[in-house]
C-alpha cells in the first residue's frame, strides 16, 4: 500500500523506540 504521511510520521516517531510509537506506526501503515 502505498504510505500515508501520518504512516511515514509514525515511522519517524518510531525511531524512539516505544512501544507506543511501534503501535502507531503499524496501524499507520496498515
Amino acid at each position: 500500500r502505498k504510505h500515508t504521511i501520518l504512516c511515514v510520521v509514525a515511522q519517524h516517531a518510531n525511531l524512539w523506540g516505544t512501544m507506543i510509537g511501534y503501535t502507531v506506526t503499524t496501524v499507520a501503515c496498515l
